[in-house]
């Protein structure tokens, strides 16, 4: 068996019959590496964005009974009002209750509301955006 050494990518290679003295075990272990990290990354991809995804429903769920404001906790805050939140478990819209919250300087809260989309009805939750600052503080 005739081997000969030489360089391949400025890395010693001996060349020869034998696929042991070619084979690079290194770099196959590497590759795997890759492979179960590309995969893993694809799946919690997928897992996340089939649990993020929005609830949809033919009809708005009722909003039952009215919750009293509770006294206002210092001078300044802004009332945010309560909204729905999807429940994974039982597939419906829970009512979250409305809440005091510090405004925030130049922003102002816009409202939850409603979506209608071809699948029915979702709930877009309020959220505080960049803008003028709120007036009434009721």
């Amino acid at each position: 068996m005739k081997t000969t050494i030489r360089k391949q990518n400025d890395v010693p290679f001996v060349e020869g019959n034998s696929p042991v003295l070619n084979a690079r075990p290194h770099m196959n272990a590497v590759k795997s590496v890759r492979r179960l990290g590309y995969l893993l990354l694809f799946t919690g991809l997928a897992a996340i964005s089939t649990s993020c995804g929005v609830g949809w429903i033919s009809a708005e769920p009722s909003y039952g009974i009215e919750i009293e404001r509770p006294a206002r906790p210092g001078v300044g805050y802004v009332w945010i009002n309560g909204g729905w939140r999807w429940d994974y478990h039982s597939h419906n819209y829970v009512r979250e209750p409305g809440y005091w919250s510090s405004p925030r300087a130049h922003h102002s809260y816009r409202d939850g509301y409603w979506r209608s989309g071809p699948r029915g009805k979702a709930w877009v939750r309020g959220h505080w955006e960049r803008g003028h600052d709120r007036d009434d503080r009721r």
